[in-house]
């Protein structure tokens, strides 16, 4: 898939999916741009993107002026946006007991109203080519299959695949889609323990894999998703969560 011409958010770059997909969309052609929370490997992520007139840009999407600020500046000086890719993310795992509003709200702030934030301003004319695009959203399988502990980072993956499904009515009209991916357990980088289940024991982690027809996916598995969904070769798919999953049965 080629995207020549093509200029692409991507949030929680520092993240190892959304440094992957970064480095997929530059060697594809696109210029990227990259933001998230640990500059170090950001510009580490940029110094290793193919082509150029990429940007990186230190952000926190817990603050709706530096996302405005982010995405106005970076329109005006290179370009107007073709699409985005939501990898940001915060995953607390806490019993009921331990619940607390304070880590709710941060859940909930990064994970979905963060993304709600990025869509509203990069969709802007101003913002966003007139041509149209796409914007993809990571989610989780935690969307709809609970797991104890869970409760905050399922909710909050459940509201962004919810909004998908709604903001895709507002971003027709506008010839841009948006769809999100639901990640089944991912090795985040050969030789490390997987991040979601870096706090069980060897038995618990062999348990959660072996719950994926297929074993646990690499980051370039979802890497691949995404570039289908922003590429033309998915222009007739808008509004849906993608499985992408190993086939995870239970």
């Amino acid at each position: 898939m080629e995207f020549c011409d093509n200029k692409i958010l991507i949030t929680g770059a520092s993240g190892y999916i959304g440094g992957v997909i970064a480095s997929a969309l530059s060697r594809s052609g696109a210029k990227v741009v990259i933001t998230g929370r640990n500059e170090e490997k950001l510009n580490q992520l940029y110094g290793s993107l193919a082509g150029g007139g990429h940007e990186m840009i230190a952000a926190d999407l817990c603050n709706t002026g530096d996302i405005e600020k982010m995405i106005g500046e970076s329109a005006r000086a290179g370009g107007k946006f073709t699409g985005a890719v939501h990898c940001a993310a915060h995953v607390v795992y806490s019993p009921l007991r331990t619940l607390t509003t304070d880590k709710l709200a941060k859940t909930m702030h990064v994970n979905f109203y963060s993304f709600i934030d990025i869509v509203r301003t990069i969709t802007k004319k101003a913002h966003f080519d007139e041509r149209g695009g796409s914007i993809v959203a990571l989610s989780s399988i935690a969307a709809d299959l609970g797991e104890p502990g869970q409760t905050a980072y399922s909710a909050a993956k459940a509201a962004l695949d919810a909004s998908v499904r709604t903001l895709s009515f507002e971003l027709a009209p506008k010839n841009i889609r948006i769809n999100s991916i639901r990640a089944g357990v991912i090795k985040d980088n050969p030789g490390e323990n997987y991040k979601m289940l870096g706090s069980l024991d060897n038995d618990n982690s062999q348990l959660y894999e072996s719950k994926q027809l297929l074993g646990a996916g690499a980051p370039e598995d979802i890497a691949n998703v995404a570039l289908f969904l922003l590429s033309e070769d998915s222009k007739f798919i808008t509004g849906r969560y993608i499985y992408a999953d190993g086939g995870r049965f239970k």
